[in-house]
């Protein structure tokens, strides 16, 4: 066959490429490790993906220590904002809190320089075949991390001193009181939360304000774990949702799900004519939380008040709602509930009535008294609370009328204790001081004051927002502590307390 001097050119072309390229491979091959290497430099590779797994959680866990000293840093300077707490010193737990930070500090970059080294050891593994500098290194590297290691034990231990020292100070500054959260300059107002039972705590979640507590004020909503079921200390605040509305967030409502799953209800406030419902979830009892999603959106200023989402007959969920076209003044609202009768995928709105009062009728909260039968109760300016009965399950409501419950504009929790109704409220037509507890035998006909929870100077204190759960045998309450009541109500401290009652300590 003839090979014509195109097919001629084009073959020799082939080979010459062929070859260039062999020469390429040949030119950056990585260095011939001689066989009798392979094995110690395998090794030497095991021995550095140990290293670095060591570094990791080294440096993982002075990164915690280190955050821990920063709260209980804080925990100590905000002893001093407990309002009638005991002064202690403290100036013993600060200097141990400081060597604590100033040694983590140090080990700390102590640790990033030893994770650049094993970062390079990693490179210098894949393209060097000096093994025996490789070994001296890995040496080094390791002796260095076990220095480091004999150093974080004491150190380790001291923060557990620190921890215990802390706690020892904020029980003997609290006596008997517990506080959720602390208001501050930076923060002055922790309130409309809830509180719910879980294995081994409590989980509280509250709205977070920043500098101050006007109706508009930025905010966000927050959640706090105790670290025991007495309820005495708190962890670290976490965030629940940041501010995802024009105004703010607020309003917090627990709803347990099943023994895992929490449902965080709270208000989105983008103007005074616009609030929406929104929900986040927590698969963990409280640890992670779902992206906020909303739920209910009218086109209006609904009001809806924390702690007030309950199950009624037959497992109906309702959500109790107060409402105005514009926030504004000469405001009067309506009242109303959504319900709910499929785990809250839908919901369904109930009648409405507007009390013949002035402002209408603010802040609703519903309670099931038996079967179908259900009763609102109202925030109103009149000195006492209005009622409304549903017998329909919270499909429709009855005409609202004066209760004899007393009351100043301010809500009421009321829980069902074995057919005996509970309320917790302000015991004053006029002031905010004291919160008491009041029982009811006749579903809410008359009430009969049975003990005051907070009493204190009404010109400094007062107590409200409440949030009530029943949980084996005891009243898991929640509730703001306002101080320096001379001051702007902008410019007041609202601290988040907690208190535990024993249901049969109760004279009912």
């Amino acid at each position: 066959m003839r090979i014509t001097n195109t097919v001629l050119i084009m073959l020799v072309f082939f080979i010459g490429t062929i070859i260039t390229s062999c020469q390429k491979q040949i030119n950056t091959a990585p260095p011939v490790i001689p066989n009798d290497n392979i094995s110690t430099l395998y090794t030497l590779q095991v021995s550095v993906s140990a290293l670095k797994k060591r570094c990791d959680s080294l440096s993982a866990s002075l990164t915690q220590e280190n955050a821990t000293a920063v709260t209980l840093n804080a925990n100590i300077l905000n002893l001093a904002t407990i309002p009638g707490g005991k002064k202690i010193n403290v100036d013993s737990i600060k200097t141990l809190i400081g060597v604590v930070l100033s040694q983590s500090a140090t080990l700390g970059t102590q640790v990033t320089g030893i994770s650049a080294q094993i970062a390079s050891l990693n490179t210098q593994l894949n393209t060097s075949s000096n093994i025996a500098t490789l070994t001296t290194i890995v040496e080094q590297s390791d002796a260095q991390l076990n220095k480091i290691n004999q150093q974080y034990s004491p150190l380790s231990a001291q923060l557990g001193l620190a921890e215990s020292e802390t706690e020892t100070a904020i029980r003997v500054a609290l006596g008997s009181k517990s506080y959720i959260a602390l208001a501050s300059a930076q923060n002055v107002a922790n309130y409309a939360g809830d509180v719910i039972a879980c294995p081994g705590y409590y989980l509280s979640v509250y709205t977070h304000f920043y500098r101050n507590s006007t109706d508009t004020a930025a905010t966000f909503i927050a959640a706090r774990k105790s670290t025991d079921t007495t309820g005495v200390l708190w962890g670290n605040e976490i965030t629940v949702s940041p501010n995802i509305g024009k105004l703010n967030v607020s309003s917090v409502s627990l709803y347990r799900v099943d023994p895992n799953t929490v449902n965080c209800y709270f208000l989105v406030k983008n103007s005074t004519a616009d609030t929406r419902l929104y929900l986040a979830t927590s698969p963990d009892n409280g640890t992670t939380w779902s992206p906020p999603v909303s739920i209910i959106h009218e086109g209006l200023y609904d009001i809806f008040m924390n702690s007030s989402i309950h199950a009624v007959n037959n497992g109906r969920i309702v959500i109790p709602i107060a409402s105005d076209p514009v926030f504004a003044a000469g405001f009067i609202f309506s009242d109303y509930c959504f319900y709910s009768d499929n785990g809250g995928s839908s919901w369904t709105k109930s009648s409405s009535f507007t009390p013949p009062i002035t402002g209408g009728g603010l802040e609703p909260k519903i309670i099931q008294l038996s079967g179908d039968t259900c009763l609102m109760n109202l925030r109103t300016s009149t000195g006492f609370q209005y009622f409304s009965i549903s017998t329909d399950n919270c499909k429709t409501w009855g005409e609202p009328y004066k209760s004899t419950l007393e009351s100043p504009s301010s809500p009421a929790e009321i829980v069902n204790i074995s057919g005996k109704l509970l309320a917790i409220h302000n015991n004053s037509a006029m002031s905010r001081n004291p919160l008491s507890i009041s029982v009811s035998a006749d579903k809410g006909a008359t009430w009969r004051h049975v003990k005051d929870i907070e009493t204190g100077s009404a010109a400094i204190y007062g107590w409200s927002y409440p949030s009530v759960t029943v949980s084996n045998g005891y009243l898991l309450l929640s509730y703001y502590e306002t101080v320096n009541m001379p001051k702007p109500i902008s410019l007041q401290y609202y601290h988040l307390k907690f208190n535990k009652i024993q249901i049969s300590t109760l004279a009912l």
